[in-house]
């Protein structure tokens, strides 16, 4: 459960914990342990940023989610920015080279 709790908290902010704050948060006693975890932690997802790296030619564009919200936030929603039932979200993914519609032939 502690490092579910620790992965949540490194994942959840834009900044980042320091260590200390983590061992705060979880109520642990000793600093050694929980900057050992972090460190396996975020070395875990340093490694796993290098093997999804986009190369070529990258598409990208806007989205939105449903998010959960009160009745009262659907009912009052406005159209403008700042939208409590929708979240905003960018994708990127590699693409393709696109087909040669007269030919119907791949370019490489």
């Amino acid at each position: 459960m502690t490092w579910s709790k620790a992965i949540f908290l490194l994942s959840t902010t834009k900044k980042g914990f320091s260590s200390r704050e983590i061992q705060r948060q979880l109520g642990a006693k000793r600093y050694e342990p929980v900057w050992a975890m972090v460190h396996k932690l975020r070395k875990a997802t340093g490694q796993r940023d290098d093997c999804y790296a986009l190369q070529g030619m990258i598409e990208s564009d806007e989205g939105y989610f449903t998010i959960g919200a009160s009745a009262n936030d659907h009912t009052t929603e406005k159209k403008r920015s700042g939208n409590k039932t929708k979240a905003n979200v960018m994708k990127m993914v590699e693409s393709n080279v696109l087909a040669d519609i007269d030919t119907v032939k791949l370019e490489l």
